[in-house]
């Protein structure tokens, strides 16, 4: 119909006037040019030209599929084809049929040429929702509907105040889930009750790992950190995580554990740790582990049980037959009584080793440069240092370190004035080592060397000695220390002595370590690293070294003998004398088949022979100095 037939000739200027408003008639329109010039021009404030229609923006794209444009140029007879059915399917002309298959879903829908039955079935399609709720809404087409109580939600939640994200306290002065978290919700696939229970187990087991205290589940921004992702998740309670989920992860760890020690190809060696709790009760500790594991065993209180070598010795008799995995041997702390336990053990159980423990052998090592302590020995009525030790002044200087940390520690003025300027500095702050662990020693005097400059300038302040009287004397004592000429120097010599020792601590307390690099460290590596230490004396260095190697003979066990003997780095040489390496190769070639079972001349003939054999093999490969033998030492290639 043409829209200018229908108004009066009367309402032709308002028209015109609406026309204009609309912008620059199209080609062929029946004003002139000359007629357009004779209307008044509209008021304005500006000197400008009348606004185009390229001054206005473009109108937003949508997603919506567009029918295809007529073919020719002419124009369609009828209604335009509803784009439902390109949302629908992909079959040509399917307004013409009587069903078609959706492409979403693949069910054959029979909606006999009407497209409310099409729209009918994609608002209740479950795979054509999820594509709907994820388009912003004004994309959406016109016949898509939301869910009748989705609207009501929407409707209800468009009268509220708009959430901030952000609340304190209790839970219910949280902010209400938004629309978004609702679409979010029905366009998310649910999950199953084998899903929910798995999520539960696993946040059990993170507060079971972690030993975070079960009330914090109940946290409320903990709660809503789950279901912002999902929002059907519901975490445990604290009396399931102390009751049902307890029971639950601590038998399927156990299965785990048991399967994985059950298995016929799994060595592991046991290690203990004696130690004493808060209640100063001596407890020792048991772990089977090997290089792929760690599995914490047991932890016994030995109360008035005197640690004895047959007390220890039985015990781990004990543990091993319970174990349902191959045990290859037992580590424990370097004391008399474990020592003693050793040889027991050794004799009782012929194929297995039972060496001690090197971390530990270098964490007495430490004590013994600085801190052996006094004793009153060769009559002596005044406690002394051991005869000939070289180093009263550094363990004197040690201790005066330890005093000045405990003394800003105490304080906390200047603790907390330190504190600043660390922070401010990007330092870390002062280590007070602990009592039982030599190795922090190393911490403690790096952190002194760090914040050094930072010091000298809190106890060089004028209103640094005050107080009382004894308080000024320990002001004074730690000015004198800090203020002293010789207080880096000391502090550098100190760390370099402990650098070495320091850095195979560290390399030892992991479990993929090769055996046969301890007797490489002892042997080799640390005493020729001490004797390149430039600030040690003859004297000094000669004591550092014999210490290491009297903590060498007392840990040595024959796994890092036969370790070395066996190693293709090593296999040049290196032991101590002609004899020693004899002794290992008796032990390896009069190895028993068994505990119970003695060996055999055959096969000590064929032990002897393949170990000549192994080593005329890479004497060879040493000599001519190839790749293998440099990824063996680069460690890119193992052994095996």
């Amino acid at each position: 119909m043409n829209f200018q037939q229908d108004v009066p000739a009367d309402n032709a200027p308002c028209m015109a006037g609406y026309v204009d408003l609309l912008g620059p008639p199209a080609s062929g329109a029946s004003a002139s040019d000359e007629e357009k010039d004779d209307l008044p021009a509209p008021p304005s404030t500006v000197d400008a030209p009348p606004p185009s229609r390229d001054d206005f923006p473009a109108p937003p794209s949508f997603s919506t599929p567009q029918p295809p444009p007529p073919q020719g140029g002419r124009k369609l007879i009828g209604r335009p084809q509803s784009d439902i059915w390109a949302w629908f399917t992909d079959a040509s002309s399917p307004q013409r049929t009587n069903s078609a298959m959706c492409k979403h879903c693949g069910n054959n829908v029979f909606y006999y040429k009407k497209s409310k039955q099409a729209s009918h079935h994609l608002n209740n399609c479950e795979k054509f929702r999820p594509t709907m709720m994820a388009l912003d809404p004004h994309e959406r087409p016109t016949w898509f509907a939301v869910s009748t109580k989705r609207q009501k939600q929407a409707k209800a939640l468009s009268s509220m105040k708009a959430p901030t994200g952000i609340s304190f306290g209790h839970p219910s002065a949280a902010p209400i889930k938004t629309l978004q978290e609702s679409m979010r919700r029905y366009a998310l696939p649910k999950l199953s009750q084998v899903d929910l229970e798995a999520i539960k187990k696993d946040v059990a087991m993170h507060f079971y790992i972690t030993g975070t205290s079960f009330h914090r589940v109940g946290q409320f921004h903990l709660k809503r950190a789950f279901q912002r992702a999902r929002p059907d998740i519901v975490l445990p309670n604290r009396q399931a995580l102390a009751n049902k989920y307890l029971d639950i992860c601590y038998h399927e760890v156990k299965e785990e554990t048991d399967r994985r020690l059950g298995a016929p190809d799994t060595q592991v060696c046991l290690t203990t740790d004696g130690w004493s709790d808060v209640n100063m009760e001596p407890v020792v500790n048991y772990m089977a582990a090997n290089a792929t594991m760690s599995v914490f065993l047991d932890s016994k209180y030995t109360e008035a049980q005197a640690h004895t070598a047959e007390w220890i010795a039985k015990d781990l008799e004990d543990t091993m037959a319970a174990l349902p995995a191959n045990v290859c041997g037992a580590c424990t702390d370097n004391t008399a009584a474990n020592k003693g336990a050793w040889k027991i053990l050794e004799a009782k159980f012929p194929t297995k080793l039972f060496p001690g423990c090197v971390c530990h052998a270098l964490n007495l090592l430490v004590k013994d440069i600085f801190g052996p302590g006094k004793t009153k020995l060769g009559g002596n009525d005044v406690p002394r240092y051991p005869n000939g030790y070289p180093f009263e002044h550094l363990a004197n200087f040690v201790d005066s370190c330890k005093h000045v940390i405990r003394f800003i520690r105490n304080n906390g003025r200047l603790k907390s004035a330190l504190s600043s300027l660390q922070k401010a500095n990007h330092l870390g702050r002062l280590v007070m080592p602990a009592p039982t662990r030599w190795c922090t020693l190393q911490q403690c005097l790096v952190s002194l060397h760090e914040s050094e400059s930072l010091l000298h300038d809190l106890v060089s302040a004028r209103d640094f000695i005050t107080g009382s009287a004894d308080q000024r004397l320990r002001r004074m004592a730690v000015k004198e220390t800090v203020t002293a000429v010789d207080f880096v120097s000391k502090l550098e010599h100190c760390i370099s002595v402990l650098s070495p020792i320091d850095k195979w601590i560290k390399i030892f307390q992991s479990d993929r370590v090769p055996v046969s690099e301890v007797f490489d460290a002892f042997v080799h590596q640390l005493p020729h690293a001490i004797g390149d230490i430039w600030s040690l004396n003859l004297h000094e260095s000669k004591y550092i070294v014999a210490a290491i190697k009297t903590r060498w003979e007392f840990v040595y066990g024959d796994a890092h003998g036969v370790g070395y003997l066996l190693d293709p780095r090593f296999v040049d040489g290196g032991f101590d004398s002609k004899e020693f390496k004899e002794d290992i190769v008796d032990f390896v070639v009069n190895y028993p088949p068994s505990d119970t079972a003695p060996s055999t001349n055959s096969r000590r003939e064929a032990l002897s022979h393949d170990l000549k054999e192994f080593q005329k093999y890479y004497l060879k490969l040493h000599s001519a100095k190839g790749w293998k033998l440099e990824e063996l030492k680069s460690k890119k290639k193992t052994v095996a």
